[in-house]
């Protein structure tokens, strides 16, 4: 994802933390993603971020590692 957003004169720092971990580590995050495998903790994860906006990665653009295809989709949302 780093790479795909790169090519698009994007700077983002990616990084991957268990849920446990969310409330913590997500200070600094501008955007939250999710794993499509714990897409059932969206809720919860949003009520421990309320100042966050948390997102689930689509199910194939994860399995076929498309950074590029997650990256545009980040990037169509925040438009």
């Amino acid at each position: 994802m780093e790479d795909a957003a790169a090519q698009l004169g994007i700077e983002c720092q990616v990084s991957a933390h268990p849920v446990t971990a969310a409330k913590s580590v997500a200070s600094d995050a501008d955007i939250v993603l999710l794993g499509p495998q714990i897409r059932f903790e969206l809720n919860n994860i949003k009520s421990l971020l309320p100042d966050k906006e948390v997102r689930v990665i689509d199910m194939i653009d994860y399995g076929m590692i498309d950074g590029k295809a997650i990256v545009n989709k980040i990037v169509d949302f925040i438009k």
